[in-house]
Order: C-alpha cells, then structure tokens, then sequence
C-alpha cells in the first residue's frame, strides 16, 4: 500500500497527487479514471471501469451542473454529473425495499468517481 498527501490547491479544492508508480500500480494514466473510496479514515484508489453513454441537458440544467461542479470543486462537469447520479442513486436505493438494492446503495455510499488531471 501507498501513501499519498493530499494538498489543497489556491482555490481551496483538496488534490491528491497521484506519483506515476501509483498509476502504474493502478494501471491507469492521465485521462482515465480512478475510484476513490472512503475505508476506515483512508481513501483507497482503484482504477475505474468507465462506460461512455451520450446525455441530452436542458441549458438549465447544463447551467446548474456547471454551478455545482465549479462549488464543489470538481475538475470537469463530466465529473460532477457522474457523481451526482451515483449520489442519488445511493439516496434511491437506500430507501428500496429490495435487499440487492439497499446492498448496491451500501456498497456505493463512500465513492467518488474522478478523471486524473
């Protein structure tokens, strides 16, 4: 296991500077994604396996990603979008009924999902 300090960037944001050996353990690179997930007051990152789908937006909505991206210090809106739908699928799925659901929603809670810049 690594171990990385997190540094907070002159906007406030925390950054987690990834050494290239960490990349090449994760077998991952600028550009592609990585899973962090918050276990016993560590954060342990994984590569990510990514899906591309294509999304229409209102402008309304675009607006309000855009706004929520830049205040929660995300580093793109692909970002942002792709952590608010796992947000609120864990809030769905935590109140099912179905007991595969309220697992995934576990499963899910403590995720976060972040391209390497």
């Amino acid at each position: 296991m690594e171990t990385v300090k997190v540094e907070v960037d002159d906007k406030g944001r925390l950054m987690l500077p990834l050494p290239k050996e960490v990349l090449r353990k994760i077998e991952s690179r600028i550009g592609g994604w990585v899973e962090l997930t918050l276990q016993n007051e560590s954060i342990i990152v994984r590569k990510a396996k990514m899906v591309r789908i294509n999304v229409k937006l209102s402008e309304e909505i675009k607006f309000a990603v855009q706004k929520y991206s830049e205040k929660e210090g995300y580093g793109s809106d692909e970002e942002a979008i792709t952590n608010l739908i796992t947000q609120a699928l864990v809030e769905h799925f935590a109140k099912s009924k179905d007991e595969k659901l309220q697992k995934l929603a576990e499963k899910l809670q403590n995720k976060w999902y972040l391209k390497i810049h």
